[in-house]
């Protein structure tokens, strides 16, 4: 027996196996794909339709440069924004939120130059179905108390988002 060679063919190179496992991934990744897109819904901008699932998702975060934050500053008021959107999201569009969530939670810092645009962007995105939050300061440090400062919007699909921010430079 020794020398023999044998003509069974190994449990990983039969084709079945091969073809059970293609099967097998391909009802999991539809599965998945289940679970993560909200079947029929649809938000609309204008003539824009976005479809229900995307794996391109972000959430922006627009700062008013026009009251000079610091950075330090900046950055506090963006992390209310994401935390207030991420809450919002959680319960009025989970669907978005999972997909952001799944597909690297991608944020975009952009800035505006007057509290009127801010709120003219915060309009836009409701009138898209987007999460909208804007971040009012306390007042302790820097700004006045009730300042408007940051808006957050998303997270949602990137095709959504950009035609609210498209237009806006990078902060």
């Amino acid at each position: 027996m020794a020398g023999q060679e044998s003509d069974d063919v190994g449990f990983w190179d039969s084709q079945w196996v091969t073809l059970g496992l293609g099967l097998l991934c391909g009802i999991v990744a539809n599965v998945l794909v289940k679970h993560y897109a909200a079947p029929g819904l649809e938000s609309t901008m204008g003539n824009t339709a976005v479809r229900a699932f995307s794996t391109q998702n972000k959430m922006a975060l627009v700062i008013r440069h026009d009251l000079g934050m610091t950075k330090g500053k900046v950055a506090s008021q963006c992390a209310h924004a994401a935390i207030l959107c991420y809450k919002k999201a959680a319960r009025a569009q989970p669907q978005f939120l999972k997909q952001w969530e799944t597909f690297g939670q991608a944020k975009v810092t952009l800035k505006v130059n007057s509290e009127a645009e801010l709120w003219a962007l915060q309009a836009q995105a409701q009138a898209a179905q987007l999460t909208a939050c804007v971040v009012r300061d306390a007042g302790r440090t820097q700004i006045d108390a009730g300042s408007p400062t940051v808006l957050g919007i998303g997270p949602g699909p990137n095709e959504l988002v950009d035609t609210i921010t498209g237009h806006l430079k990078l902060y």
